[in-house]
């Protein structure tokens, strides 16, 4: 049976400090790392070193696979940043910071979160089409209904559909509030309208009325996880750690082409005294 993988932020989140025990200081490849790129840096290093015996090898491969694991360890960085933001914790600051204190932060979206920009174009949309709403109600008259699809057009499009719509061949907007919400009188049905557009889009309203304010949160509560991961004691005793293996192959690597260029500057001395 194949598998792929944890699919919550929370799962994700502990993947990757699972990492931290079974991934990062692995001697192999991992899934993603390409090993053709790993041999050419190899070589790479073998010839910058002239190393050209199997303990120059040796040190070469060695100081490419410290390479990988500094690089695993600063994704794994990433991924438990990224991780925290989805956290109990950090809905809760976020609903604290937002003044939501009477929201569950388990209510909160996803959305609020992450980067995906189409749940908040969508948050725009329904807020100017909520706007058109409150327009249509608070200067009713018949003029305007049957005009909405120019005076109104967020309101228009939101219950009648797109150009070509099949509701517009057979509806008004007037009609079709009407049919939606079972009142004869067109002002009933508006109130209905807005009521429905408050609950259901709750939360999409409440981001963009507040959008510059929650953007700056989010920012904020994504500084600081980053900021925790990075003083985090094992992330950065680990991160010493391959700073120093690497350091100490590096200098090793250069300690032994400078023995061999004086081994062979040695030999080429003595030449001419044994010819």
């Amino acid at each position: 049976m194949s598998q792929t993988g944890p699919k919550t932020q929370e799962g994700k989140c502990k993947s990757a400090k699972n990492s931290l025990k079974f991934g990062i200081f692995s001697s192999v490849l991992l899934p993603g790392e390409d090993k053709e790129a790993v041999e050419v840096l190899i070589a790479n290093l073998k010839s910058t070193f002239a190393l050209t015996h199997g303990a120059g090898e040796v040190l070469a491969s060695r100081y490419v696979h410290t390479s990988l694991q500094l690089n695993r360890l600063q994704q794994a960085q990433l991924a438990i940043a990224e991780g925290k933001r989805y956290s109990n914790k950090s809905r809760e600051k976020f609903c604290i910071d937002a003044g939501m204190y009477f929201r569950s932060a388990e209510e909160v979206p996803d959305w609020y979160f992450n980067a995906d920009q189409a749940p908040r174009t969508k948050a725009l949309f329904i807020e100017a089409v909520t706007n058109d709403a409150y327009l249509l109600k608070n200067h009713y008259s018949p003029d305007l209904i049957s005009s909405a699809k120019t005076k109104l057009p967020y309101l228009w499009e939101f219950v009648m559909g797109k150009e070509g719509d099949p509701r517009q061949k057979v509806h008004t907007l007037g009609t079709y509030l009407g049919a939606e919400f079972g009142s004869t009188q067109p002002q009933t049905n508006i109130h209905s309208l807005i009521k429905k557009l408050e609950t259901d889009y709750k939360y999409e309203l409440l981001w963009a009325q507040n959008l510059d304010r929650f953007e700056a949160i989010i920012r904020a509560l994504d500084a600081q996880a980053i900021l925790d991961t990075m003083t985090d004691a094992n992330l950065v005793r680990a991160e010493s750690l391959l700073h120093r293996r690497s350091q100490e192959l590096l200098s090793t690597m250069h300690q032994l082409k400078q023995s061999q260029v004086a081994a062979s500057t040695t030999m080429q001395a003595k030449e001419p005294l044994l010819s």
